[in-house]
């Protein structure tokens, strides 16, 4: 009705300010000398702008998946994309578990939910790339599986053919 209208023009207008400051305004001072502090300030601005609507985000599923998108993208630009380059990966590891958070309550709603699910295992696959920088193959091994898992669970017949048990 005229409230989701509303809440989908607002969220437009905040996701569109979150994606300006993360990826255009830091990718344009990424390579100025010094620029740390802008580049910090430009994720923390994005980070509680993204925060704000995760609380008004209420039971709005699609809303809850696009915001889950955007912390994933944020989670990429502090981690120096995924953790390879140093970057933050404390903060990044924690954007991620944000989206997760917004993806498993989803699913938890509406088993099977197709972006919701393929979201996840993006998100896990994320995860466990910087867990692999941070504490090695073994420790990052959980996360890619259950990756794997939601993927296979997507396709018709994967129970059969894989010998996976759907984990819904």
């Amino acid at each position: 009705g005229e409230q989701r209208a509303i809440a989908q023009k607002h969220f437009d207008s905040v996701r569109g300010l979150a994606n300006t400051l993360v990826f255009d305004l830091y990718s344009s001072v990424v390579d100025i000398p010094g620029a740390i502090q802008a580049r910090e300030k430009i994720t923390s601005t994005a980070l509680k702008y993204l925060d704000d609507l995760a609380r008004e985000a209420g039971g709005d599923k699609a809303l809850r998946v696009d915001l889950a998108k955007a912390y994933q993208r944020l989670g990429d630009v502090q981690g120096g994309e995924n953790g390879r380059g140093g970057g933050d990966r404390v903060s990044a590891m924690a954007s991620y578990a944000k989206a997760q958070a917004l993806l498993e309550n989803v699913l938890h709603e509406e088993p099977g939910h197709a972006t919701a699910t393929m979201e996840l295992s993006r998100c896990l696959m994320l995860q466990s790339r910087v867990i692999l920088y941070q504490k090695g193959p073994e420790a990052a091994l959980a996360p890619a599986l259950r990756s794997t898992e939601l993927i296979e669970s997507l396709r018709p017949g994967s129970v059969d053919d894989y010998g996976l048990v759907s984990s819904q």
